[in-house]
């Protein structure tokens, strides 16, 4: 089972900044309109990580029956 997680923690698992991350999100309409402001869960993670790549240390075989 994946655990929900916070932005900063995706943000995290990217190396990026959190301010800068945030901007990424919401120039994205899509994910702009479908991410929580608390955790996201695992397909909120999912549409992240399919529009930015997925980051080393996620695996993506992990995701692939999220939906």
């Amino acid at each position: 089972m994946i655990p929900p997680k916070s932005l900063p923690q995706i943000a995290d698992e990217y190396g990026a900044p959190h301010k800068t991350f945030y901007n990424k999100l919401k120039k994205n309409e899509f994910l702009r309109e479908n991410l929580d402001q608390g955790l996201q869960l695992p397909l909120q993670q999912k549409w992240i990580y399919q529009r930015f790549g997925y980051p080393s240390g996620v695996n993506k075989a992990d995701y692939d029956n999220v939906d």
